[in-house]
């Protein structure tokens, strides 16, 4: 009998996705974010810095890959399709204070889902904006 693979993506069952583990959930972003660095280099972008505090002493907020020196930054929304933090009222809420103050400092905030992160088109949109005058 021949094994099929499944692959879970955002448009995945809900119910399909909650059986994974929170460990294994991290080990597939994880790769997921490898994929784009790789893309990136590939590509000639810069490499992004990870894990961006830029409201501080205001806020412990942070953008989850950041190219500083042109203030564009990178986050992945998760939980598209399964009511996951981004896409609920109060995170929804707390996300929009989050951009709304990073664009006031500057910032250019691009948002993706897991699944577009390790895309062509999410690493050539990037670096048209850090080519931004």
């Amino acid at each position: 009998m021949a094994r099929t693979k499944t692959r879970l993506t955002d448009r995945t069952a809900p119910d399909a996705r909650s059986k994974i583990s929170a460990e294994a959930k991290k080990l597939i972003a994880e790769q997921r974010i490898g994929l784009f660095l790789a893309l990136c280099k590939r590509e000639g972008v810069a490499e992004p810095e990870r894990e961006v505090k830029f409201a501080k002493p205001v806020r412990n907020w942070r953008f989850d890959l950041g190219w500083c020196d042109a203030k564009v930054a990178l986050e992945i929304e998760g939980g598209a399709w399964s009511g996951g933090r981004h896409t609920r009222g109060a995170g929804f809420i707390e996300d929009m204070a989050k951009y709304n103050y990073a664009t006031s400092l500057g910032w250019q905030v691009y948002r993706v889902t897991p699944a577009q992160l390790d895309t062509l088109a999410t690493v050539h949109m990037i670096r048209a904006a850090i080519q931004k005058p």
